[in-house]
C-alpha cells in the first residue's frame, strides 16, 4: 500500500511538472513595437520585423516584412502561422513578393505581402527561408468585424500598396508605394557599384526634390534640388510624399542616371499593385 501511494504521488508530481512546461496563450507575449528609420515596426529588432496594421479574422491586411542577417536577398521565403490554443496551422500569406529583395541600411532584405488569418486569437507567425526556420513573431488577431466601425467612418480611405524591383545596368532598383485618399508615400532604393547621381520622377510628372523627399541613406550634399547622389558605397534610399491630386497613376518610377550635366540613361521601374 505504501509503495502504491508513493507511485501515485510520483505520477501526480510528474503530471504537474508536465503541465507547468506548457505555454498557454495568456503566457505568450505579443511581439513589441519599435521605431526604425524605415517606419514603425513590430517584431524582433535586428532579426525579423513587420510594417503593417492590426489584423481581424477573415480579413486581408498588408504587411511589409524586414529581415536582418547575411546573404538573405534573392532567397525564396514563406510563412506559416500556428494558433496558440487550437494549434491550427495555416499559411497566412495571401499574396507575397518572393524572392527577398535587398534594402539599404542595416536591414538585409524585405518583402511585401497581404496576410489573412481564419480565426481570432494569439498566433505564432513563423518565417522560413529556403525551407529553414528563420524567426517567429507573436501577433494577436482581432475578432471578425473588429474594424467595421472604423471602416464606415473612414468611408473611402482605402490604402493601396504598390511595389517593384529590377536589375538594370549593373545596379539594383526597387520601390514601394502606399496610396491613400489624401497622399502617396514612396520609398525608392538604389544599389549600384559606384557613386552615382540620379533624378527620380513618379508617373512622368512629379519630380522628387528636397522639399517633398527625405534622404534616408545617400550623399547629403545637395548639388541641385532635384539631384540625389548615392553614398560612396553606391547606396541611395529616399522617402518621398506627394498629394494624391499630383499622382493620378502609380504604375512606374522614372530614374534618370546622370553623368555630369547630361542625362545619360533613363530607366523606368514598373510598379504593380499587390
Amino acid at each position: 500500500m505504501k509503495n502504491l501511494l508513493l507511485g501515485f504521488g510520483l505520477l501526480v508530481s510528474l503530471g504537474m511538472v508536465g503541465c507547468s512546461n506548457q505555454v498557454t496563450a495568456e503566457e505568450l507575449e505579443i511581439s513589441p513595437s519599435f521605431t526604425h528609420e524605415n517606419g514603425e515596426m513590430f517584431g524582433n529588432d535586428q532579426k525579423l520585423a513587420i510594417i503593417g496594421g492590426d489584423v481581424a479574422a477573415g480579413e486581408e491586411q498588408k504587411w511589409m516584412w524586414h529581415f536582418w542577417g547575411d546573404d538573405l536577398s534573392g532567397k525564396e521565403w514563406e510563412a506559416r502561422a500556428v494558433h496558440s490554443e487550437t494549434e491550427e496551422e495555416v499559411e497566412p500569406l495571401v499574396q507575397f513578393q518572393t524572392p527577398l529583395a535587398p534594402i539599404d541600411g542595416d536591414i538585409e532584405a524585405h518583402a511585401v505581402s497581404s496576410v489573412m488569418f481564419p480565426t481570432e486569437g494569439i498566433w505564432k507567425v513563423q518565417a522560413y527561408i529556403e525551407g529553414e526556420f528563420f524567426d517567429e513573431i507573436i501577433v494577436e488577431v482581432l475578432p471578425e468585424g473588429a474594424f467595421d466601425e472604423e471602416r464606415e467612418a473612414a468611408e473611402q480611405e482605402e490604402q493601396l500598396m504598390f511595389a517593384g524591383s529590377d536589375e538594370y545596368a549593373g545596379g539594383y532598383y526597387w520601390a514601394n508605394a502606399i496610396k491613400s485618399e489624401e497622399q502617396v508615400d514612396i520609398v525608392v532604393g538604389i544599389n549600384v557599384s559606384e557613386q552615382q547621381r540620379f533624378n527620380i520622377e513618379v508617373a512622368d510628372r512629379v519630380i522628387f526634390d528636397r522639399n517633398n523627399s527625405y534622404t534616408i541613406k545617400g550623399d547629403e550634399i545637395a548639388v541641385d534640388e532635384t539631384i540625389f547622389s548615392t553614398n560612396e558605397e553606391g547606396h541611395l534610399l529616399i522617402r518621398s510624399t506627394h498629394p494624391i491630386r499630383m499622382v493620378e497613376e502609380l504604375d512606374q518610377i522614372t530614374i534618370r542616371i546622370l553623368d555630369g550635366e547630361s542625362r545619360e540613361e533613363i530607366y523606368k521601374l514598373i510598379l504593380e499593385e499587390i
